[in-house]
C-alpha cells in the first residue's frame, strides 16, 4: 500500500497532521508577537474627546494647556472633537472634570497593516501585470466599434 492510499485510510492521519500544524502555527504567531514585544501607551500621552457641542476644539486645548499645564500636540476637529495631549498624572483627573469633555483615553500606538488581494486577482498577478489592463481596453475598444 503506498504512503498516500495508507494516510488515506488510517482515519487518525489526518487530524494528527492537522493538529501538528495548527500547533506549530500558533507557536510561531507566538514567537512573533513575543519578539515585536507588547504596544505600551507612553507615559502621560493621552487622547481627549470633547462632546460634540463645542464648537471651537482648539480653543479648549488651549484653555486647558493654561489651566492644567497641558501641552497639546495635535488637535482634532473633523472625525472627532479633541485633542492630543501630555498631561501630567496629577492633571489628568481635572482634565476629566470639565464638563466639555466626553473622555480622555491614553494615546496608544496603532499598525495598519497592508490589504489582502482576493485569491482570483494575486492568481492571475493582474497587481504587478499591466498587460492585462491593454488587452481589456482593446477588447473594450473592439467590442463598442462592432456594434
Amino acid at each position: 500500500m503506498s504512503a498516500f492510499a495508507s494516510a488515506q485510510y488510517h482515519p487518525g492521519g489526518f487530524r494528527q497532521r492537522a493538529l501538528a500544524w495548527a500547533g506549530a502555527m500558533a507557536a510561531a504567531v507566538a514567537l512573533i508577537l513575543a519578539a515585536a514585544g507588547p504596544a505600551h501607551a507612553q507615559a502621560d500621552r493621552y487622547i481627549v474627546v470633547l462632546n460634540d457641542s463645542v464648537s471651537q476644539p482648539g480653543a479648549v486645548a488651549d484653555e486647558h494647556r493654561r489651566r492644567f499645564g497641558t501641552q497639546p500636540t495635535h488637535v482634532y476637529r473633523h472625525a472627532l472633537k479633541g485633542y492630543a495631549a501630555v498631561i501630567s498624572d496629577h492633571r489628568v483627573d481635572d482634565v476629566r472634570a470639565d464638563a466639555r469633555v466626553s473622555f480622555v483615553d491614553d494615546d496608544e500606538p496603532v499598525a495598519a497593516f497592508a490589504q489582502q488581494l482576493p485569491t482570483g486577482v494575486e492568481r492571475i498577478f493582474a497587481d504587478t501585470n499591466a498587460s492585462w489592463i491593454s488587452t481589456a481596453a482593446t477588447t473594450s475598444a473592439s467590442t463598442s466599434t462592432s456594434r
